[in-house]
């Protein structure tokens, strides 16, 4: 009972403790700029220049709001769409608003619009990134927020929503939005955005509606989750105080490291003591009459003390890696993880703590956990029924995990335990990296089984 608990304070950790609560972060991309113009205006007007003015004054707004900013360009810089959607995907704001300036073959067309990717109006030839279809709900809020802000502060006539497949908006991981600020093909819009008091109320309402979306004191509705094959189990891991995100957000396809996964159970206290050994043998008598299976699959009956047990034995040389100093901000957690034999280094003298952690190690250390260091050698059963289930066991039909890989033996208990499952049928993925969905489900399938 005591290892059930433990565990279950480890999943405690192992969501809350990687995402801290942040300020809400906000990406401003200025379109266009350096070689590329965008559109011009009636008389001239370059769109570049207008997009950019803009969004400094809408960075400027939001920071004094309380806001982080990140921009994709505060300069005349050339980014390429697929540059500046690797700034977002490698700062992870939690939306990316974009800001344009509009032209149209009709002069007499004026007004505010905002271009969204909406999932229900796909576009065969210009698909949208995963996130983005699932975040499309998302995105149209935002999209709403942005429009009705802009159009109140300016008075610009609202030319509503457009559901589009442009790159801004379709190939993120953030809820996004593209506003198009004014036409510069019209005289009077193009005149309007001449004018330093237009700029200045435009960057007002963008930034009101930025607000009116993601309020500096965020919620927790983990919006990136509608439609995540994951979302049943992290919302019900939220519900029982389990799983934290950060703001709006719950991240699940971030990936986790070696280093993060081990200062989880250094915090859940699962690496500092073997009190989990000491509290079984206080449950029973001191002699205790146990059925052993050996890896060969032989049965033998075994009386034995307690305090003998298999890998109760002190460490007696400190352990050191190359790759790891005392400075390192998990050094603590990392060499208590060694020491208990939960975590193991490379035979090239590294631990790799910042190395980020595969499907195969998390199965592992979650075996090494429920069945001891050495459940790869022998398992410990409390009952004949146990045993009687254990031998009615099936190996896991998947055509990626050899029998002679080091961690089959843990993928074939944790798997007829109904812990862990393949990526599909025949596919165990045992060296993807595991994400924080991945992470939910499991946990979430070991506490309702």
């Amino acid at each position: 009972m005591k290892k059930i608990t433990m565990i279950v304070l480890l999943c405690c950790m192992l969501f809350a403790m990687p995402l801290s609560a942040t300020a809400a972060t906000v990406l401003i991309d200025p379109g266009h700029g350096g070689s590329d113009p965008g559109a011009i205006g009636y008389s001239g007007l370059r769109e570049k220049e207008v997009n950019l003015d803009i969004a400094l004054k809408v960075r400027d707004e939001l920071i004094a709001r309380g806001y982080e900013v990140i921009m994709t360009r505060s300069s005349d810089q050339s980014l390429s769409l697929q540059e500046r959607i690797a700034i977002s995907n490698r700062h992870s704001p939690d939306i990316l608003v974009s800001i344009h300036a509009n032209s149209y073959h009709k002069p007499d067309i004026a007004g505010t619009l905002v271009l969204y990717y909406d999932h229900r109006y796909p576009q065969v030839h210009y698909p949208a990134s995963e996130a983005m279809v699932r975040l499309s709900p998302e995105s149209r809020k935002l999209a709403v927020a942005l429009l009705d802000g802009a159009v109140e502060a300016t008075g610009s006539y609202d030319r509503g929503l457009l559901e589009s497949s442009v790159y801004m908006v379709r190939m993120g991981s953030v809820p996004s939005a593209l506003i198009e600020t004014a036409f510069l093909s019209n005289p009077a819009d193009e005149k309007l955005l001449r004018s330093q008091d237009f700029r200045k109320k435009m960057a007002l309402g963008i930034a009101s509606g930025i607000a009116s979306y993601l309020p500096l004191t965020l919620n927790q509705h983990f919006g990136d989750v509608i439609g995540h094959w994951a979302h049943d189990s992290i919302f019900r891991l939220y519900e029982l105080g389990i799983v934290e995100g950060n703001g709006r957000y719950y991240y699940p396809d971030r990936q986790l490291t070696r280093a993060e996964f081990v200062t989880i159970l250094d915090r859940s206290g699962l690496l500092s003591t073997t009190e989990d050994a000491v509290d079984r043998s206080t449950e029973q008598d001191t002699h205790v009459d146990r059925m052993l299976l050996s890896a060969d699959g032989s049965v033998t009956e075994d009386v034995y003390e307690d305090h003998d047990r298999p890998g109760d034995e002190a460490v007696e040389e400190k352990l050191a890696f190359s790759d790891l100093s005392e400075q390192h901000w998990a050094y603590r957690s990392v060499m208590l993880a060694a020491e208990s034999g939960i975590l193991e280094g490379f035979t090239d003298g590294t631990i790799r703590p910042d190395t980020k952690i595969t499907r195969a190690e998390v199965t592992v250390i979650l075996d090494r956990l429920v069945y001891g260091p050495d459940g790869d050698q022998i398992y410990i059963l409390d009952s004949r029924e146990a045993l009687h289930r254990f031998l009615q066991m099936e190996y896991p039909p998947y055509v990626d995990v050899p029998l002679s890989e080091w961690y089959a033996d843990a993928a074939f208990r944790l798997w007829n335990d109904k812990l862990i499952y393949g990526v599909s049928e025949t596919s165990f993925a045992p060296h993807k990296i595991m994400t924080r969905a991945e992470a939910a489900v499991l946990i979430d399938r070991y506490i309702h089984n």
